[in-house]
């Protein structure tokens, strides 16, 4: 039996309009991006035009273009950060390429942030990149001592080493110095204060042979400017000096961004902060 003209009619209707009541669901509903989350304790805020993802005991900082703006800023529960080390995959850097953390002291009412300390990476290209660190002007820095370990061992320590003036992790006029250039990709870094002074560093642990190791080298080989030879470490930690023996005392630390350029996303797997 054929169904009346006017029933198949409501049915057609009723059939065509189903896409567009479904369009207009999905526009009126839209899912807002997460620009904030807490891991472990520890507040991520996104910054320029960075995205987070959550994932299964990890998370993804999307959205990293080529300004150098775009990353997480980091706060703890009291708001005053005495050690801070947050633990990513490996940061693959091309040349050009950057990635790293930077520590500010308090924001004064309506001014700028005051960055204290900073380390970073610049890729070189050839797997290599150049291991960075900044310190603030005006607290009486004069040079700056770096460690070199493998494991818990102390592999080098470099003699008191004077700054050159320039651009911090994210442009600031710092105190700046480099560490070296070695292969590997970095995959911590990490600001802690010991009593009035903040040390900062990166570390390389737990890579399945790196680009860049040889031999029994279980870490990465880094070029210094101190050693004629290549060292094997897998942790550097810059501490800054006054030779004149004046005490350092830096402000506190209220927060501190982890931010990249030119490597599109990166994923936090751990974070330890007091």
């Amino acid at each position: 039996m054929r169904r009346p003209l006017a029933v198949r009619a409501a049915a057609l209707a009723l059939l065509f309009s189903l896409p567009i009541a479904l369009t207009a669901c999905d526009g009126d509903d839209p899912i807002d991006p997460l620009t904030q989350l807490t891991f472990d304790g520890i507040t991520y805020n996104v910054l320029g035009g960075a995205t987070l993802t959550q994932g299964s005991g990890s998370f993804t900082v999307g959205g990293i273009g080529a300004s150098g703006n775009d990353g997480v800023r980091v706060t703890v529960p009291d708001g005053a950060i005495d050690a801070l080390d947050v633990s990513v995959e490996p940061v693959a850097l091309d040349a050009g390429d950057r990635w790293g953390m930077q520590a500010y002291g308090a924001t004064p009412t309506g001014g700028t942030p005051t960055a204290l300390a900073s380390a970073w990476s610049d890729g070189l290209g050839g797997g290599r990149h150049q291991i960075n660190i900044a310190f603030a002007s005006g607290l009486g820095i004069t040079h700056v001592m770096f460690r070199y370990f493998l494991g818990d061992a102390l592999v080098l320590e470099s003699p008191p080493v004077d700054f050159i003036p320039g651009d911090g992790l994210t442009g600031q006029q710092m105190l700046v110095q480099t560490a070296g250039q070695g292969g590997g990709d970095p995959r911590s870094v990490h600001t802690t204060r010991s009593g009035g002074t903040v040390e900062v560093g990166t570390d390389y642990r737990d890579q399945a042979r790196p680009a860049g190791s040889s031999g029994d080298c279980t870490g990465i080989l880094i070029t210094t400017p101190f050693f004629a030879e290549p060292i094997c470490a897998d942790y550097v930690v810059a501490t800054p000096l006054n030779l004149g023996g004046v005490p350092l005392t830096f402000p506190t630390i209220a927060n501190a961004e982890i931010k990249g350029r030119g490597i599109d996303a990166f994923t936090v797997t751990a974070n330890d902060g007091q």
